[in-house]
């Protein structure tokens, strides 16, 4: 009867070492999670043909009550991209759209009447909202062929007449990097002008064009 044999090993066995966190190890998600980070490639400004999709009124819950008129945006070019043209309102203007902008504040640190001559109105024709309204009228849009039966009596009938006589638009935005540090990595419309901005290779020369590429 053949006996079995048992072979032991006499090789030491060091003991596994375990490391406990406690909430005093002072440690971070990352040092559970080690790995190694790339650095993320500089926001390029471009530009796209695009179509105006609808205009809103934003309204913040903050302190300051902050309104914005949101202009929403589809590329032509590379249709997957939506994306925003955001156009900031003076406080008052925004809670009564028939004040005089004459009695606007334009102090230190409360530029309203500023603000409201670059993006609402202006005597030369040349703010953000006149110029967005230019663009519609060239294309032969009128507010009688749109639909507007009234003047808007308030910011949210004012940004859905906007709507009406905006969305369908065919037009060329231009995308720059935030200007806060933290999101330097990320693009923002910047601005919005006619479709035939495209055939004026003059123009957006420091912008990445997204038609020459579609």
């Amino acid at each position: 009867m053949n006996a079995e044999t048992e072979i032991v090993s006499t090789e030491f066995q060091a003991p596994v070492e375990t490391t406990e966190f406690t909430e005093t190890s002072l440690l971070t998600a990352d040092d559970i999670f080690p790995t190694n980070p790339l650095p993320v490639p500089p926001a390029i400004p471009d530009a796209h043909r695009a179509t105006i999709i609808s205009v809103e009124a934003r309204h913040y819950d903050n302190e300051k009550g902050t309104i914005s008129l949101v202009v929403h945006l589809t590329s032509l070019d590379v249709p997957s991209l939506q994306t925003e043209f955001e156009i900031f309102l003076p406080k008052l203007f925004a809670e009564n759209i028939k004040i005089d902008p004459n009695t606007l504040p334009d102090e230190l640190g409360n530029k309203q009447r500023t603000v409201y001559r670059m993006r609402v109105a202006s005597a030369d024709g040349r703010s953000t909202l006149q110029k967005l309204r230019k663009l519609a009228e060239e294309a032969g849009r009128t507010i009688y062929s749109v639909g507007i039966t009234r003047p808007s009596s308030n910011i949210d009938e004012y940004a859905e007449n906007h709507s009406k006589l905006l969305t369908g638009l065919e037009v060329v935005f231009y995308r720059e990097p935030d200007k806060s540090e933290e999101y330097a990595h990320r693009l923002r419309v910047r601005g919005i002008m006619p479709i035939d901005t495209v055939s004026k290779p003059k123009l957006l020369r420091k912008y990445q064009k997204a038609w020459e590429s579609a």
